[in-house]
């Protein structure tokens, strides 16, 4: 019989897990720092960017708590919240946003 490799960890066994690592260090008591870990591509077009925020603690729970409710998980949540922001603005505003910030970046 041979010998089991897991060198590689159990991921490479499992495949790509959707993960919620919260990292308790908060720069003052008032905030919460959420640590999403998800693979970069989610769907086959679809590239996403990690990024660290800083919420309210009683948001982040309410939102743990609706993505537990609503078997999603919370980076989805927050996806869907500003994606909807950003809709709200409208197309034009965005554009011209999108526009003056790339000027300023050169």
């Amino acid at each position: 019989m041979t010998r089991k490799n897991f060198s590689k960890g159990i991921d490479s066994i499992l495949g790509n897990r959707h993960e919620i690592k919260e990292d308790t260090s908060h720069h003052q008591n008032t905030k919460s720092t959420a640590v999403i870990d998800e693979p970069e591509v989610q769907a086959k077009e679809e590239i996403t960017t990690r990024t660290t925020i800083y919420l309210n603690p009683d948001v982040y729970e309410q939102i743990k708590a609706i993505a537990y409710w609503d078997r999603r998980s919370v980076t989805s949540i927050i996806q869907e919240s500003l994606a909807t922001f950003v809709e709200s603005k409208g197309t034009k505003y965005v554009n011209e946003a999108v526009k003056k910030y790339t000027e300023s970046q050169r």
